[in-house]
């Protein structure tokens, strides 16, 4: 098995496919990049730091970003994409490098719902951004446009 870096498409089919939702609590997550969004234009009132310190972070962050999980196992570093899950930050960092059975978890079936992480509105979050807020989010924008949206091709 070969350590695999996903590309931004291949993220944002495992979100698709999960329906922004963790696949272990059900909670629906948002899209990180949304929340990065949210942070340039409101930098005060939705504060970012990067190194998501508690007092310079807003809490959405911590408690809704979508991110992803091995699954089941992890083998030293080795990620297959077919593995991965939609997690949300408490449970992902709650489980670490952890089997699910040795914190009480179970892996839920794919959400069904129709949850997109805000993903409907974030090109239009992204339209006053400039610099190098915006080179952050145009590689997500392009992964987005190119995205059909409904395809939920990872299994």
């Amino acid at each position: 098995m070969e350590n695999v870096r996903l590309s931004d498409s291949g993220k944002l089919e495992i979100l698709r496919r999960d329906s922004f939702t963790c696949r272990y609590c059900g909670i629906k997550t948002v899209f990180l990049p949304v929340l990065r969004a949210l942070s340039s234009m409101f930098p005060d009132r939705f504060p970012r730091d990067d190194g998501w310190t508690v007092q310079d972070t807003h809490p959405a962050y911590s408690l809704l970003s979508s991110t992803f999980d091995h699954g089941a196992s992890f083998d030293a570093g080795h990620i297959r994409p077919r593995g991965l899950v939609t997690s949300c930050w408490p449970c992902n960092s709650g489980k670490p490098n952890y089997m699910l059975e040795e914190v009480g978890f179970k892996k839920l079936p794919p959400s069904d719902e129709d949850w997109d992480g805000l993903t409907g509105v974030y090109p239009k979050l992204c339209e006053p951004l400039s610099g190098k807020d915006l080179d952050y989010h145009r590689p997500w924008l392009k992964a987005l446009s190119n995205d059909p949206g409904t395809d939920k091709r990872v299994q």
